[in-house]
C-alpha cells in the first residue's frame, strides 16, 4: 500500500520542521520554555534548508506543487501558532494578549497565502521561483523571538509582560507589511545556523 503525500528528501526535512514547531508548543505546554525556545529555533532552520534541499532535488510538477502547499502549512503551525503559545508560556495574557495573539496569527496567516498566490504568478509568469520576498517571511520569527525572548532576564516581569503583545504585534505587522526582502543565499546559509547554535547555547545553559 502506498501512502498519500509525497516524501522526498525536501518534504522529510520539512516534516522535521513541524516535529520542531509541535515540539515547542508541547514543551510550553509542559512549562518547560528554554526547550520550548530551542525547538522553535530549529525549526527555523530546518525551514530554511527545505527549499536549498529542494533546489537540489529533481521533482516532478507535482511533487513541487505539493512542497509547496506542505510548507505553508507547516510553517502556520512552527512560526504561526508556536511563537503565540510559547508568549503565552512566558506569561503573555489578559485582553491586550489575547488581541495581540489573534493579531500575529491572522497575520501569519495572510502572509503564507499571499506568498503562495505570488509563487503560482511567478512560475505561470515566468517559470521560475520568486528571488525576493513581499512582507517578513514567517520563518524569521524563529530566530526573531528566540533572540528577544532573552529580554525575559533583562527586564521587569511587568515589562516583560507589556513587550510580549508589543512584539508579537510588531512582527504580525511585518508579516503583512509590502518590505521587499531578498531571498536567503550563499553567506546565510551558515550564519543563520551559527546564530540558532549560539542562541541555543543560551537557552540550554539558562
Amino acid at each position: 500500500m502506498k501512502l498519500i503525500g509525497v516524501y522526498n528528501p525536501p518534504t522529510l526535512v520539512t516534516l522535521a520542521g513541524l516535529l520542531c514547531g509541535f515540539g515547542a508548543c508541547w514543551l510550553s505546554f509542559a512549562g518547560r520554555l528554554e526547550l520550548a525556545v530551542v525547538a522553535l529555533i530549529w525549526a527555523g532552520i530546518f525551514d530554511l534548508f527545505d527549499g536549498l534541499v529542494a533546489r537540489r532535488t529533481q521533482m516532478t510538477a507535482r511533487e513541487a506543487a505539493f512542497g509547496v502547499q506542505i510548507d505553508s502549512i507547516v510553517d502556520m503551525v512552527s512560526f504561526g501558532v508556536a511563537p503565540v503559545l510559547v508568549a503565552i508560556g512566558f506569561g503573555l495574557g489578559g485582553v491586550f494578549g489575547l488581541i495581540a495573539g489573534l493579531l500575529y496569527v491572522c497575520a501569519a496567516a495572510q502572509r503564507l497565502a499571499f506568498f503562495n498566490v505570488l509563487q503560482e504568478e511567478s512560475h505561470a509568469s515566468s517559470g521560475a521561483g520568486l528571488t525576493c520576498y513581499t512582507g517578513l517571511p514567517v520563518t524569521f520569527a524563529a530566530l526573531i523571538f528566540g533572540a528577544l525572548l532573552m529580554l525575559c532576564d533583562l527586564l521587569s516581569p511587568a515589562l516583560f509582560g507589556l513587550f510580549l503583545p508589543l512584539l508579537l504585534i510588531l512582527v504580525g505587522g511585518l508579516f503583512v507589511y509590502p518590505l521587499r526582502i531578498p531571498k536567503p543565499r550563499g553567506a546565510a546559509y551558515l550564519v543563520f545556523p551559527v546564530l540558532a547554535c549560539l542562541l541555543t547555547a543560551y537557552w540550554l545553559v539558562r
